[in-house]
């Protein structure tokens, strides 16, 4: 082969990668979007509360560019990795009008919840000795209505368990 022959080949070979990340552009943006969700876990506690009360909150905020609705809470299993996406549990976080210690099942604390572009919501979780932290959990988050599923960053989780671990050896 000549060299005219490897620019035209090379040639072609970039047409073809612009053509499908042009492609892939209009399909991501315009043709089926899907939304952003941004996680965040935290251990709070209600100041001046007699005796004090602490809860783990699972705060998302939907960053567009379409509302999603969020379906239930999840919880990751320490699993090999090709089971990952069949190894799943449901969280049960706490109803705003109930006992913090009475669960209502997966599918209390407002959801499922509808967000539209730039809101959020937190569900709350009774933070005791015995919760979903004593398991082997390697990451929490939400699944959403197009069944993806949005995790909690590693290091608000990996604090979470540690602060657990200390308050309840």
């Amino acid at each position: 082969m000549k060299v005219s022959d490897w620019a035209l080949l090379v040639s072609f070979l970039s047409l073809a990668i612009s053509i499908a990340g042009f492609v892939w552009n209009v399909w991501s943006k315009f043709i089926f979007p899907k939304p952003k969700i941004d996680l965040s876990l935290m251990v709070m506690r209600v100041v001046r509360s007699d005796p004090p009360q602490r809860y783990t909150t699972l705060h998302f905020t939907n960053f567009g560019p379409g509302e999603a609705m969020i379906r239930c809470a999840i919880a990751r299993p320490k699993t090999p990795w090709w089971k990952w996406r069949t190894a799943m549990g449901m969280l049960n976080p706490m109803n705003e009008t109930l006992d913090p210690d009475e669960e209502v099942g997966p599918f209390s604390g407002g959801l499922p919840k509808k967000l539209l572009v730039g809101e959020s919501h937190t569900l709350y979780f009774p933070y005791k000795a015995e919760m979903f932290l004593r398991e082997p959990l390697v990451a929490i988050g939400v699944n959403d209505s197009f069944r993806r599923n949005h995790w909690a960053p590693r290091n608000d989780f990996k604090k979470v368990i540690e602060q657990h671990a200390r308050d309840f050896p």
